[in-house]
């Protein structure tokens, strides 16, 4: 026999309406209400109807992802794992689904986005990347659909979730610096990033600050695995 919504309810100790306004995420209910009633649906492993959610509601309950456009890069980084299991674990936690969009190119990419934002199919989008003049952040901020990005951003409107990518960089060459090297090379991502050009920025600081020569030999800029790119560089030390 399936669990009901009046099963939660009355495990909780509150009114099916009161359920219901948990599994919508309603901030009229408090925090101590909807843990109760998360726990009470967790113990009977009562699932919410996402489909029927969305057609009385109007929200999906879903958050898109989007990758950048060099996704194998993507998934040998293990910064973004990272990122994507703290991402699904909050989602879960809220009663959310992901729905991740790739492409080969930026033209599929770019289908797969118009898809979930004209279609809403999401309630927002998460951009894994920031880069400059992005089509694809330009076609959902006209759109004015919910989004934010993680990284960098030229504009003051746009929200975002970034670090300092610059001490990052000069932080990191300043440990090889005081460990006595003197050739330090810096291997980057693509160059459109602006992860990529803030580190390598930081980079630069530091090599200035210590009166050491900025060799382009020592630089690399890359969109595939950097691990070609590291052995040539060993071979020539």
């Amino acid at each position: 026999m399936s669990v009901t919504i009046k099963d939660v309810a009355k495990l909780a100790g509150v009114s099916p309406s009161t359920v219901t306004r948990v599994v919508q995420n309603k901030s009229t209910i408090s925090e101590d209400t909807k843990k109760r009633v998360r726990k009470a649906m967790k113990e009977l492993n009562y699932h919410p109807n996402l489909n029927a959610r969305s057609l009385v509601s109007s929200y999906t309950q879903v958050i898109g992802l989007v990758l950048p456009d060099d996704s194998d890069a993507f998934y040998q980084n293990p910064f973004f794992p990272s990122v994507l299991r703290g991402i699904a674990q909050v989602a879960s936690e809220h009663q959310y689904a992901i729905q991740i969009a790739t492409g080969k190119d930026e033209k599929e990419r770019m289908t797969a986005i118009s898809q979930m934002v004209h279609g809403r199919r999401v309630d927002g989008l998460i951009f894994l990347y920031a880069q400059e003049n992005d089509p694809l952040i330009r076609m959902v901020s006209e759109a004015q659909f919910p989004f934010l990005i993680l990284g960098k951003s030229l504009s003051p409107f746009i929200p975002l979730v970034d670090n300092d990518n610059v001490q990052a960089g000069f932080d990191a060459t300043e440990y090889f610096i005081k460990k006595g090297c003197r050739h330090i090379a810096f291997l980057g991502g693509a160059k459109k990033l602006f992860v990529t050009q803030d580190r390598y920025t930081g980079y630069e600081n530091a090599l200035r600050k210590n009166n050491l020569e900025l060799d382009p030999h020592h630089t690399a800029f890359v969109s595939e695995f950097l691990e070609k790119k590291v052995m040539n560089l060993l071979r020539n030390y």
